[in-house]
């Protein structure tokens, strides 16, 4: 791997932590800095793969209303003044008591990540007691 976005080593820890598999995610909210940065998070995050980034980062793929990875559905940093993601963490709240605006359908487990691209790279799994036991 030439390129990162620095969530390898938080990523190593944080399903097993959240008892989850990135499969279990309904709901990604993403720091966007860069794009490039994004596409590097979901790939570090297990959501994609290097190969198939192009068939599942589509349009229709990442819209709110019936995409099978719902992407930044608060509008990410263009749609709130570049907060350096806290507004993704409200957002990822939101989606899983069911309260967005851009709500995603039984959203039960919400993955939220600042800082692609810089040592200080966070990331987070919020979910209903259900899902996370």
């Amino acid at each position: 791997d030439y390129v990162t976005s620095s969530f390898k080593p938080a990523v190593k820890y944080l399903y097993k932590q959240a008892g989850i598999t990135a499969a279990d995610v309904d709901v990604v909210q993403s720091y966007e800095n860069f794009t490039g940065g994004v596409v590097m998070s979901l790939i570090e995050h297990g959501l994609c793969t290097y190969e198939n980034a192009d068939e599942v980062l589509t349009f229709d793929n990442l819209r709110a209303d019936g995409g099978t990875l719902p992407l930044n559905t608060s509008g990410g940093n263009l749609a709130e003044c570049y907060m350096h993601g806290l507004g993704l963490q409200v957002e990822a709240v939101r989606q899983i008591r069911g309260e967005s605006s851009n709500q995603v359908a039984n959203a039960k487990v919400a993955l939220a990540n600042a800082g692609p691209m810089v040592p200080v790279a966070s990331t987070a799994i919020y979910g209903t007691q259900e899902a996370l036991g």
